[in-house]
């Protein structure tokens, strides 16, 4: 839960996806459905799928103006605010493999 708290946050306070970043998510998280299930792992695969589209706006956003950079800006808040709900519910999300039972 934590690398993908950081990877989240990371995204929502930077505004940027670090170089390298995706590529070491993939490494970290190679294993996430034998651990955690279906669900999980889909919520990891648009972790990623989410932080490489935004790599690609923000390259895009260098030369593109007008109505372009326009929708550009737009697409990459919606990605920021999926972002920053997923980070908001991380918590809820992986409480059942959290609980300690004795």
């Amino acid at each position: 839960m934590t690398m993908e708290r950081e990877n989240c946050r990371t995204r929502v306070t930077s505004g940027r996806v670090q170089e390298g970043r995706d590529i070491q998510f993939l490494v970290d998280t190679k294993a996430v459905g034998l651990l955690f299930g279906a669900e999980i792992s889909q919520f990891v695969s648009d972790i990623y799928r989410k932080a490489v589209h935004l790599h690609a706006l923000e390259a895009e956003l260098q030369g593109s103006t007008g109505e372009a950079r326009t929708s550009n800006i737009k697409e990459q808040r919606e990605i920021k605010d999926w972002y920053s709900k997923a980070i908001e519910g991380l918590e809820v999300r992986f409480s059942e493999y959290l609980k300690l039972e004795h």
